[in-house]
């Protein structure tokens, strides 16, 4: 499915809700056919400091910050 493929995922809004905000893809490196979909002002990265952006890490290095990534096991009326 085409929408599995896409790393910028808008769930079920229409481009007309969406194509305003300011989403660049700049030097990403995407494999096995997911794709990127710009939106907004293709400048917009240029606006902001380096220190408002997220830096380009490898893709080897997505096991440590997501290793614990994923759904929590909670019991209603129980703290999780």
């Amino acid at each position: 499915h085409l929408r599995a493929k896409e790393v910028t995922c808008r769930g079920l809004l229409k481009p007309a809700q969406w194509k305003y905000w300011n989403w660049v893809s700049e030097g990403d490196h995407f494999e096995n056919g997911a794709f990127f979909t710009s939106s907004g002002n293709p400048s917009a990265s240029k606006q902001f400091g380096v220190d408002k952006m997220m830096p380009f890490k490898p893709g080897q290095m997505v096991p440590k910050p997501t290793k614990y990534a994923g759904p929590l096991s909670c019991t209603i009326g129980r703290p999780c």
